[in-house]
């Protein structure tokens, strides 16, 4: 029941069950047998049974009442699927893990049967995190049973590692940790074993976490593997602030002697801190906060978890796929996956999350009618409706490409035809792990589960677009809330609902035209804000209330790529009738900042149009207007290094670049991807072509990239 925790990858600890019984070679010198007889001998009430299995029912609410998000190893003194605590009671602890949403909670057991066979039963949220226990290849089906379940974070705890484990399937896994035993006893383990593990992960996109050497003095033998210390991490998934108490959330208010137990439980937290045999003075860890990854200070997008593509521009919302490492080459013949055909038409990205590529698409369906054209002010380049349309998600199986489920979400007659090079399903779904948001714009917002059943839906009105080029703007999750953006020449807005209800928390008015930019989401001096660009002005909007934080004009009219953030900095783009490029500072924007200091720069000469921005490395990348030029400027000072590099037989592009690996992917209509490194000079590695026509973005996940072509899904990786 610690706030402070010294185990390395975690922040703090909580036991609603203490005690346990052994079940496999990796128990034979458990440390909390050891840690439970002590502290049975000093008296802790907690601790009365020594390390014979007990409920804590007082110690439920524990994490309500922490304000400050932190990461919490779950029962670190026990096994919650020990086969002697009551299903009811693994199911209230999971209650409270979920309530505690600003919380994210780490769950490790070595009885994944029972997991298997209880997680249909539980109420899975996107902050509870599952892993398994494997010591040594014996048990190694372990991971097959945690791979079935539905929690949003799965994890290998490969400690105390007791011999090799080669060609592990790590699909489906998002995290592991590698340690050796410590203390009276330890057994050796061979520094193969550990780098064999750590290659395997880097192949498979996994991040890894280096525990300790072990041994009789852990301290000593130290964490480094090849010179440095492994902290990688998956990303957080918090996904709210706390309650004022654990009473609003249903919990009755601990008793004074309980608090007073909980008090002295702070015991325990130096004993887990020190281990069993290390000195009283040795330090606390560093926070787990403090090794993985994060955005840069001051301002970064809103994060998802970095193993996945949950969201149309990455788990970054910059383009950027941290841990994936995509094949550089590939046609139709090589490194192809797999090959799905969709139905339906749709411009949208693929989002990734676990084992299934999640896709929206728009299918011809009925009787031809009579053609009914556009007639909106301006229009050119449109197409007739003619066939009423199914609107659907649906998912694919990340292994095989096969389609798992489909949801019809609604059928009608578009009311407008669209650009010719358009579709009907442009606006790319994102999901949690928890919810699947599609957004068809006029044909309703919907939320989905993860296995395609309908938790709510919404018509928001018909749009009237310019021209009547069609709708395209991509919703956004954030924390609890879905944010989509209704511009268009009518009365535009942006509006907030409820994840998991649909209720409607705010709705915004907009000054602005049709635009086809998609929200980000953006976290600076501890507040969250929705960016959103527009023809009359970019704005930030406070998340909890909508209200306009600041406001900058200076970009044109059909504002189609979207803004990205990072460093404290927000970049916007467009080119339409006239070009601009702007960098704006958090830090100075307040109010109307038009023409300020809080704009840094201005660059108003071949931006970009259609693809969106590729924030990297402290670099901004982008097209020409949606031509085969990519120019690269320093983000700060938006001074452009070197001329745009020409992509020679790059055709008109729609999709927008990506990048991993120290690589940078650029695909356009016509099939042809050019892969370029990073550097101090843009180098061509790779000109790829496919027989398809794609205007969807990229996706990266693992040695994976996913293409959503006209026609196909490509799932493309090397052997």
């Amino acid at each position: 029941m610690a706030q402070g925790s010294g185990i390395e990858w975690t922040e703090a600890t909580w036991n609603p069950v203490t005690g346990c019984t052994k079940v496999s070679p990796g128990c034979k010198h458990c440390y909390a047998e050891r840690m439970a007889v002590r502290l049975q001998a000093m008296g802790q009430r907690n601790y009365r049974n020594g390390f014979g299995l007990t409920l804590q029912p007082d110690m439920l609410a524990l994490p309500l009442g922490w304000k400050k998000p932190r990461t919490i190893f779950v029962n670190s003194m026990s096994d919650l699927f020990h086969e002697d605590v009551p299903v009811e009671y693994i199911e209230r602890v999971f209650d409270v893990m979920r309530r505690a949403r600003w919380h994210s909670f780490q769950v490790l057991t070595k009885r994944s049967q029972r997991l298997a066979e209880l997680d249909a039963r539980l109420a899975w949220a996107p902050n509870i995190w599952m892993g398994v226990s494997v010591e040594s290849d014996a048990y190694r089906a372990r991971i097959d049973d945690l791979r079935a379940t539905r929690a949003a974070i799965r994890f290998l705890s490969l400690e105390p590692l007791l011999g090799p484990l080669p060609d592990l399937d790590l699909h489906g896994i998002d995290w592991v940790i590698v340690g050796g035993e410590s203390g009276p006893g330890a057994r050796p383990m061979s520094p193969e074993w550990v780098l064999d593990l750590r290659d395997q992960c880097r192949a498979a996109g996994v991040p890894f976490f280096f525990k300790q050497w072990g041994g009789w003095n852990k301290k000593k033998a130290g964490r480094t593997l090849e010179g440095r210390v492994w902290n990688e991490m998956p990303g957080s998934v918090r996904t709210s602030s706390s309650p004022s108490s654990p009473a609003e959330l249903g919990f009755p208010q601990p008793s004074r002697e309980s608090s007073r137990r909980v008090t002295r439980m702070s015991v325990e937290s130096v004993l887990l801190a020190l281990g069993p045999l290390v000195a009283w003075s040795s330090p606390r860890c560093a926070s787990v906060q403090d090794q993985q990854p994060a955005p840069a200070a001051g301002a970064g997008p809103a994060r998802l978890s970095e193993s996945s593509w949950a969201h149309w521009r990455g788990p970054l919302a910059t383009g950027v796929a941290p841990h994936a490492d995509p094949p550089v080459s590939w046609s139709e013949k090589e490194n192809v996956r797999w090959k799905s055909a969709i139905p339906g038409k749709g411009h949208s990205t693929p989002i990734v999350w676990r084992e299934r590529v999640y896709l929206t698409t728009a299918i011809a369906s009925g009787e031809p009618v009579e053609p009914i054209v556009d007639d909106a002010p301006g229009t050119h380049d449109s197409v007739p409706v003619t066939r009423k349309h199914s609107f659907q998600a649906l998912a694919v199986d990340r292994r095989d490409g096969k389609i798992l489920w489909q949801t019809t979400l609604r059928e009608e007659l578009p009311h407008e035809g669209g650009h010719f090079t358009g579709s009907y399903a442009s606006a790319s779904p994102t999901t949690d792990g928890e919810v699947l948001v599609a957004f068809f714009g006029s044909r309703g917002l919907h939320v989905l589960d993860l296995e395609g059943r309908i938790l709510w839906q919404k018509d928001l009105g018909r749009m009237r677009t310019k021209h009547a080029h069609g709708e395209g703007s991509s919703p956004l999750l954030a924390e609890d809330n879905v944010v989509v953006v209704w511009d268009h020449e009518g009365e535009s807005f942006l509006a907030a609902f409820e994840r998991l209800t649909g209720a409607e928390r705010w709705r915004v008015a907009r000054d602005e035209e049709t635009s086809w930019a998609s929200p980000i989401a953006v976290v600076h001096d501890g507040r969250t804000q929705i960016v959103v660009s527009g023809t009359n002005r970019i704005r930030g909007y406070d998340l909890e209330s909508g209200g306009v934080l600041w406001q900058c004009a200076g970009l044109s009219s059909n504002v189609v790529c979207s803004p990205v953030a990072g460093d404290g900095l927000v970049f916007a783009g467009s080119s339409y009738e006239s070009q601009a490029l702007l960098a704006i500072d958090l830090a100075r924007a307040q109010g109307e900042i038009s023409g300020s200091e809080a704009v840094l720069w201005v660059r108003r000469r071949a931006t970009p149009y259609v693809p969106s921005l590729l924030l990297d490395r402290g670099s901004l990348y982008f097209l020409h207007h949606y031509q085969g030029f990519l120019a690269r400027v320093d983000a700060r000072s938006g001074a452009e290094p070197e001329r745009a590099l020409r992509l020679e037989g790059v055709d008109d592009v729609y999709a927008s670049p990506v990048a991993a690996a120290g690589r940078i992917y650029v695909t356009d209509r016509s099939g042809l991807t050019i892969v370029l490194r990073q550097g101090v000079e843009l180098e061509v590695l790779a000109r790829n072509a496919l027989d398809d026509s794609f205007s969807a973005s990229a996706a990266l996940v693992g040695r994976e990239l996913f293409l959503r072509g006209e026609r196909f899904l490509y799932c493309l990786a090397e052997p």
